[in-house]
């Protein structure tokens, strides 16, 4: 059994939306503002980036010590890889 609750009324600076319509515009309003079309992506240029990063030492302890205290609730980050891939495949990294 599910138990919904319907929102009744929204309140957005001091002013209250109580209709369907009132209620569906401002939510759109919102969205609308949040929400926009990305334009194209341009790559940065990492020349000096990618000097520096070529005598990175990397220890296979240390990382999956990291892993280990990886929060499995928190939401995945930019790569989409969960928090509990992370965690649980630690040590299946090949390095």
């Amino acid at each position: 059994m599910t138990n919904r609750e319907t929102i009744t009324k929204l309140i957005k600076e001091n002013n209250r939306y109580e209709t369907p319509e009132e209620m569906s515009e401002l939510m759109n309003e919102s969205f609308k503002s949040v929400f926009n079309e990305e334009g194209d992506f341009i790559e940065p240029n990492n020349q000096a980036t990618q000097k520096e990063l070529r005598n990175i030492v990397v220890h296979k302890q240390r990382i999956s010590k990291l892993l280990e205290g990886v929060d499995v609730r928190k939401a995945m980050g930019p790569d989409g890889v969960s928090g509990w891939t992370l965690r649980e495949c630690r040590d299946q990294s090949g390095m």
